[in-house]
């Protein structure tokens, strides 16, 4: 029993220093963070909700049109993908978040990108994602 009380006590502490880390995290990213990396950061958000409802809309609703399912799955994660830190861009430099960021060490190693040359960039990505999706709808 006393190990348990202890054990409640510990969880306590944690629990408040779980939400301390929270708000410092939050307050350090309202604070730092340039504007053009919020809406990104709120685009990337919106695209992950939008993937959630079209799973949950698959799995409740309609099941019929499978090569339109897929194709709005993969357009949504694509599109997440071409905007966020991904590892897996990292090296084609096609991520939006990465150039537009001037805390990266994409920009400390010398490249210099202007925000008008990254969001083409990002259209012309976008837009070959979305052609090869309308082309596995058909």
């Amino acid at each position: 029993m006393l190990e348990f009380v202890s054990s409640l006590k510990n969880w306590r502490k944690m629990k408040g220093d779980l939400f301390e880390i929270k708000r410092d995290l939050s307050e350090s990213y309202l604070k730092n963070t340039p504007h053009k990396l919020k809406l990104i950061d709120v685009f990337i958000l919106y695209l992950l909700i939008l993937t959630l409802f079209q799973a949950i809309y698959y799995v409740v609703g309609g099941k019929d049109p499978f090569e339109a399912f897929l194709s709005g799955i993969f357009t949504s994660l694509g599109t997440m993908a071409f905007t966020s830190n991904s590892l897996l861009f990292y090296h084609f430099i096609v991520c939006l978040r990465i150039q537009v960021n001037p805390d990266n060490d994409y920009h400390k190693k010398g490249h210099k990108t202007k925000f008008e040359r990254a969001v083409a960039q990002y259209f012309i990505t976008c837009f070959v994602l979305f052609l090869a999706a309308l082309n596995f709808m058909r």
